[in-house]
């Protein structure tokens, strides 16, 4: 019953939040920009300068504390290449970034609206405490701008192959992540497969993990020594995103194979 009632409210979620994916041709870039989350902040603070017209890989990695965190930069699109370091089957143009602890993306951004603007959080008490850094257009002058976007469009779900088939597993094993009782609603715990227990993989087996998130904020999902092939993001198919670390959303499904890093 509690599944049942779970999956009527990922559906629901689902559904209003529809994806859209818009692939795009391939970009060169002029330069490479590193930037790491770390607690309260984003790079080590000196400010990032491009020209009109450049073309800007920006490689992002949270090695922060914190834990969901969203990033925006105003009048220009990420083009994500990349999601732990592995390229993407499709990629898409994005306004907003969203990262999980431990989450890496890659994402080309086109200069083309000159100004000087705030790369950073959505949040604005992270953004005023440091988790923000400087875009200077040369030859401009004045405040760094800043303002939100019209909505939060990430979704793994963009960045798939055209192709969503993929081969059927040997074994599906279901995860359900939820609260437990009485600890203050502050550490939730996995379920799998009907039992607190701990997962447990034969070698020459084909594993499809579907994880459940039954809570009202976002997790990250490691293995070690193991990667995950997602196969379907809430309710959508999916084939070719491979990840490190998977950003479980609220009340979201994820489906994904196990697969032992090289």
């Amino acid at each position: 019953m509690k599944r049942r009632r779970f999956l009527q409210l990922a559906a629901s979620t689902a559904a209003a939040a529809a994806v859209r994916t818009t692939a795009f041709a391939s970009l060169n870039h002029d330069q490479e920009v590193f930037l790491a989350i770390r607690d309260q902040s984003l790079g080590i603070g000196d400010p990032v300068r491009v020209q009109a017209g450049e073309r800007v890989r920006f490689h992002f990695v949270h090695a922060g504390a914190l834990g969901d965190v969203h990033l925006h930069l105003p009048g220009h699109s990420f083009h994500v290449v990349a999601l732990d370091g592995n390229p993407v089957p499709t990629p898409a143009a994005v306004d907003v970034l969203s990262f999980a602890r431990g989450e890496r993306i890659e994402a080309i951004v086109e200069m083309n609206n000159p100004a000087n603007w705030t790369l950073g959080s959505l949040n604005d008490s992270e953004r005023a405490g440091g988790l923000g850094v400087r875009v200077a257009y040369a030859d401009q002058n004045g405040p760094a701008q800043w303002h939100p976007p019209a909505a939060v469009d990430w979704s793994y779900a963009r960045f798939s192959a055209a192709s969503r088939s993929v081969r059927p597993a040997d074994q599906t094993i279901e995860m359900l992540l939820e609260k437990r009782p009485g600890s203050g609603d502050r550490v939730p715990h996995w379920i799998v497969d009907g039992q607190p227990q701990h997962l447990s993989f034969q070698p020459g087996r084909r594993y499809r993990l579907r994880m459940m998130n039954a809570t009202d904020r976002a997790y990250p999902v490691h293995l070690p020594h193991q990667c995950f092939a997602l196969t379907r993001v809430n309710q959508i198919p999916v084939s070719g995103i491979i990840k490190d670390t998977i950003r479980l959303e609220r009340y979201n499904v994820i489906e994904a194979d196990v697969l032992r890093r090289l």
